[in-house]
């Protein structure tokens, strides 16, 4: 999560005033094809594994709905990897951070309310 999470911000920080210059466009695009093909490959795959009753706790109660909320339930899915970075873009990509973010720290707590660690 936090490798999908970090790769959606590196493309945000080449925007610049809502825009990524040209020269930073390609670079853009790699990475953005990058993120979408990381997150449909690990959405499938856990998809796939969840119907044949393979997945762990972990897995089935975190990492499936991270990845669930950052490729169906942002527009992430329906933009091409070489189409034009944009406000949708920024708007997917913020939203893919978002849910990575959310995810990652959900699990954190959890993991330290089971070790007794956390509050």
């Amino acid at each position: 999560m936090d490798d999908m999470r970090q790769l959606s911000e590196r493309i945000l920080q080449l925007f610049e005033r809502g825009q990524v210059p040209p020269a930073k466009r390609d670079e853009a695009r790699q990475l953005f094809r990058l993120l979408k093909q990381q997150l449909e490959t690990e959405y499938q795959d856990l998809v796939a594994r969840r119907e044949h009753g393979t997945l762990n706790d972990i897995e089935a109660g975190f990492y499936l709905p991270a990845l669930q909320d950052a490729w169906v339930n942002t527009i992430i899915i329906s933009l091409p990897w070489d189409s034009r970075p944009s406000d949708r873009w920024d708007s997917a990509l913020s939203d893919v951070s978002y849910y990575m973010t959310h995810w990652s720290y959900a699990l954190k707590g959890t993991n330290k309310s089971s070790t007794g660690t956390g509050r």
